[in-house]
């Protein structure tokens, strides 16, 4: 049975990056994670949610960054893979009808720094 409800809309558009993960560890998965990002976000008073992007799953928070990275010291995900930590001004990874991307996107990733980078299909140029 899936427990994974839809992110949450206000922190899916308004949200700031947090992380991206690989949550495809048999001992993870979405279930897993889901229940980790509930309980950080009930351990540091913030509003955070989580959503995939591109088969990576990226978490957003609403609120106090400091309150969240000292919460997530005291308490590790499940065996998913931390990507990376968004920082700063980072985008993140890309968000439907909330990032930007260029006409005739179709895939993108995010290699470091700032903003990712897309594939164009070339029929649509």
């Amino acid at each position: 049975m899936n427990s994974i409800q839809p992110c949450d809309p206000d922190v899916f558009r308004e949200g700031k990056p947090l992380l991206a993960a690989d949550t495809s560890d048999p001992n993870c998965r979405a279930d897993g994670f889901e229940a980790w990002v509930k309980d950080l976000a009930t351990r540091s008073g913030q509003r955070i949610d989580w959503h995939y992007s591109g088969g990576v799953a990226q978490v957003l928070y609403l609120g106090d960054r400091s309150a969240i990275d000292a919460a997530i010291t005291d308490n590790p995900p499940c065996p998913a893979r931390i990507m990376r930590f968004f920082r700063g001004n980072d985008p993140g990874l890309r968000r439907r009808d909330v990032t930007e991307a260029p006409r005739g996107a179709i895939a993108g990733w995010h290699e470091g720094g700032s903003g990712s980078t897309y594939a164009i299909d070339p029929e649509s140029t």
